[in-house]
């Protein structure tokens, strides 16, 4: 039973399975058989684009956003009776919630990829490009917003709204960078070690960054709300680099060498990424932080790191990332942009002033560390990648209320479209195999 505006709506409950065509039954009335075609359907759409978009260069994350699109009300669910058909009301639900766990299991899996002991190793260039490539698209956007204030939506005119938004568009994610430069073949050369290390830092001051954004929020009804973040914050990280690591190192430990990981321990660290998730949000915490804390908390490499990786990558790789593209490909409508044009337009110039200073600014500061312009462009391009941990910001600006449709819609297309561009470019203008070069 559905309740909407005081008014009871009942619908039949029906088993997960049915007992067949041959009983007279219809097996996509139920939801089990009906979550499997959804997920086949995205698949081969998924892979037909792929198919399309690989003589353009284009990375596997493109793909996977566009074919969820097409799954959604832009195109084919514009149709009502493919809607009905293909995503009734209570599919929706099941969507959503296996897209979110899609997303905590990617940022835990690339948790366990970074070292972020590597910072301390990190040149003092890396660290001079990521602080201008993440501040002064920061402070740009942060003054295109007071600019337009009055045209904004009266939610985006909040101070920490606008801090949340143009964070979002500063911010370079690792998560993001790690697998497109893995299919451009990047990651041995030294540009892709710059990059690398360079997104590794400003992952750094992009945590602390969503840490002020979450704590503004929370005190905005009740300044009390933001002490008790902060402290939640701090227990979180206590118990699992404190507690959680230190039983990661135990196991690393008894552990006898050449030998893995005993399959209990796996699959207790595995099923830690939903505890970890459901005491972050229990406490008020953004849900996803938690995974990626504990896959940074994974000691790095084998045995235990490696093992992780290996045993869960495929999973998540192709039954439950599909699930989160269509969950983002659900909210994302086109239709709902129609006549918003004067809502969109100050956010719009927004994200456009953010991402072509994220552009420039990383050129000039590889540029003034003595790169060459060759090498400069290639890693302001680099940077300027956008995916799958921006497309999560966004949802969780949508749950703060902080944007509706129409302006999450016009954000994941500029992120698709930056993305899209930037790709192709980056494999044009960097050959691997050509040693990495200073100015004399």
């Amino acid at each position: 039973m559905l309740m909407k505006n005081h008014v009871y709506i009942c619908r039949s409950i029906k088993n997960d399975h049915s007992f067949g065509i041959y009983y007279g039954e219809n097996p996509l009335k139920f939801s089990f058989p009906l979550l499997l075609l959804e997920l086949s359907f995205l698949v081969v759409i998924t892979r037909i684009v792929r198919l399309v978009h690989k003589p353009l260069r284009q990375p596997k994350v493109i793909s996977q956003i566009i074919g969820g699109i097409i799954l959604g009300p832009s195109v084919l669910s514009r149709s009502k009776k493919f809607q009905a058909y293909m995503f009734p009301d209570n599919a929706r639900f099941v969507i959503e919630n296996l897209g979110v766990i899609g997303f905590l299991y990617f940022l835990f899996i690339t948790g366990v990829k970074m070292d972020i002991s590597s910072i301390r190793k990190a040149d003092k260039k890396h660290w001079w490009i990521a602080i201008i490539g993440v501040l002064v698209p920061l402070f740009c956007s942060v003054g295109t917003a007071f600019l337009q204030r009055e045209s904004l939506d009266e939610e985006l005119t909040k101070l920490s709204s606008i801090w949340g938004i143009t964070a979002s568009l500063s911010m370079t994610s690792f998560p993001v960078l790690y697998p497109i430069m893995k299919e451009l073949n990047l990651l041995s050369s030294e540009i892709g070690r710059i990059a690398l290390n360079t997104a590794l830092i400003g992952d750094v001051i992009g945590m602390n960054g969503v840490t002020v954004f979450e704590a503004s929020k929370q005190g905005e009804h009740r300044t009390i709300a933001a002490l008790w973040y902060i402290i939640s914050l701090i227990l979180v990280l206590a118990s699992i680099f404190g507690g959680v690591r230190q039983f990661m190192f135990w196991i690393i430990r008894t552990t006898p060498v050449g030998k893995p990981v005993d399959q209990i321990y796996v699959i207790t660290i595995l099923l830690g990424v939903m505890v970890s998730a459901f005491f972050a949000d229990f406490l008020g915490l953004a849900i996803a932080n938690a995974p990626l804390w504990l896959g940074l908390a994974v000691p790095e490499g084998p045995p235990l790191g490696a093992i992780l990786v290996e045993k869960s990558e495929t999973i998540l790789t192709d039954i439950l990332m599909p699930f989160s593209f269509m969950y983002v490909g659900m909210i994302t409508d086109f239709s709902f942009m129609a006549g918003q044009w004067s809502h969109l337009q100050p956010l719009l110039l927004m994200v456009l002033v953010g991402y072509v200073m994220k552009l420039i600014s990383t050129l000039v500061a590889a540029r003034l560390c003595d790169m060459i312009i060759r090498d400069s462009l290639t890693l302001s391009l680099i940077m300027s990648l956008r995916g799958e941990v921006e497309f999560l910001l966004f949802m969780h600006c949508m749950d703060f209320q902080m944007i509706g449709q129409p302006q999450f819609t016009i954000m994941v297309i500029s992120s698709i479209f930056i993305t899209a561009v930037a790709t192709p470019l980056i494999s044009i203008l960097h050959d691997p195999t050509r040693p990495y070069m200073v100015n004399k």
